[in-house]
């Protein structure tokens, strides 16, 4: 996947974006086989050694709306606000 890249992958599925927010977009994709996935595309906050940032494709549950509540999810918290006032809170 490294190699192939994101963007193709995105490209190559169909996917289809569904919504941008401020921590990833949101994309719902559906196989050859009609099966659907529903995945968030994030940047790590993290910079490679070379000062590029990795970008990573995460599932999550097919009910996801909004990207932000779906970045939030994969961190165990049920909604983009909590998540985004425990990072506050870290800072």
């Amino acid at each position: 996947m490294e190699r192939y890249g994101m963007e193709n992958y995105l490209r190559d599925s169909n996917a289809r974006k569904v919504n941008k927010g401020e921590l990833g977009t949101l994309y719902h994709i559906t196989y050859p086989d009609r099966t659907m996935a529903t995945v968030v595309q994030v940047t790590n906050s993290t910079p490679e050694k070379d000062g590029t940032f990795k970008k990573y494709v995460l599932q999550v549950p097919r009910q996801m709306t909004t990207a932000d509540d779906a970045v939030a999810w994969t961190f165990g918290f049920n909604s983009a606000e909590r998540y985004k006032n425990f990072l506050q809170q870290e800072t």
